[in-house]
């Protein structure tokens, strides 16, 4: 039978649990099988549409002085909108950005950061970049999409896990070739090495995003450029593919739902056979941390994110807990003298 005091344990534990997870980063190695799924969750998504109206040029090595012709010619192919990141630069690079103050299809990267044209990617600790910005409508980015909020203080970046694919790149210096081929597009000038490549090597202006190979470990390398971040950012909002994230609230309860379940199962499933009883205990964990990830892969390929990074931990502890409440009680009624 089950007792009201187990599912009070199961709430307390899935609470607690939760509460440590905010302060320390628990791991259980192969079995945070809801958490590698959650680290992965770019890779194994649908593959958005190529952006085929968007093409971002790499400065590369070219001098300050060498880009005024380069950007001259961008605008006589007719672009919809040109946006340039210049943060690279050590030198000031005010002087290129008030010459074009006139024209109305070109916005320069704020590299301070305050003004308008800061970039909207929001930089947490380690350099990683997940959400951008929602609460100035003269961000970068928004100025090259006349983005709208939908209300939320942030939004989380839809990164494209086959970035070679999704987006065309060329380099600056070639920009004469491209004359005539770029009109109606929208095309991004910024650094992205001192050459293309298809993996980052020049770790100038570059961040870490859930594209990494080694994304939720220590001390990593960035992956992406700024403005290639920018160009995800864009995409999101012109796709209109955003990704809602699921609150802690509903959160918790899903959370709570797959302790209580792990408690009810396995107390009613329970033998007189400790040995059978382990491997019930086991397959149920298995089980629900599949289903777990499952569920994240599902809703995420829907548009919505659900972080389940406790529940390994939540069903290890809630099992341990059901096991040793219900066996010796169930091994001592099974050697009771009948009377």
């Amino acid at each position: 039978m089950l007792k009201p005091y187990k599912y009070a344990i199961a709430l307390l534990v899935t609470l607690g649990i939760v509460a440590v997870y905010h302060f320390v980063n628990i791991r259980l190695f192969s079995l945070d099988i809801t958490k590698m799924t959650r680290e992965n969750l770019f890779y194994i998504r649908t593959q958005p549409a190529a952006q085929e109206e968007m093409l971002m040029l790499n400065i590369g090595r070219l001098e300050a002085g060498e880009l005024k012709p380069k950007l001259d010619s961008l605008l006589l192919s007719g672009p919809t909108v040109v946006g340039v990141n210049l943060c690279h630069y050590t030198t000031d690079m005010s002087a290129i950005v008030k010459q074009y103050a006139a024209v109305p299809n070109i916005f320069f990267v704020d590299c301070r950061g305050r003004g308008r044209g800061a970039l909207s990617e929001i930089i947490n600790e380690g350099n990683v970049v997940t959400h951008f910005d929602c609460y100035r409508r003269d961000y970068f980015e928004f100025l090259l999409t006349g983005f709208k909020p939908r209300g939320n203080d942030r939004e989380m970046i839809n990164y494209a896990p086959e970035q070679q694919s999704i987006f065309m790149r060329a380099e600056l210096k070639d920009a004469p070739l491209w004359y005539g081929a770029l009109e109606g597009k929208t095309i991004l000038v910024g650094y992205m090495g001192d050459y293309l490549t298809d993996s980052l090597y020049y770790y100038q202006q570059c961040r870490i995003t859930p594209l990494n190979e080694y994304y939720g470990q220590e001390n990593l390398l960035p992956d992406l450029y700024d403005t290639e971040v920018s160009a995800n950012i864009i995409r999101t909002i012109r796709d209109q593919d955003y990704i809602d994230e699921i609150g802690e609230v509903y959160r918790i309860l899903i959370l709570l739902a797959f302790a209580l379940l792990n408690v009810i199962i396995i107390t009613f499933v329970r033998t007189k056979w400790l040995a059978v009883n382990l491997i019930i205990a086991g397959l149920i964990f298995v089980l629900f941390t599949i289903a777990g990830s499952v569920s994240l892969v599902l809703l995420f390929d829907k548009g919505y994110f659900l972080d389940l990074d406790e529940l390994p931990v939540i069903l290890l502890i809630t099992t341990v807990f059901t096991m040793a409440v219900n066996f010796p009680r169930k091994q001592k009624d099974a050697t009771a003298e009948p009377v």
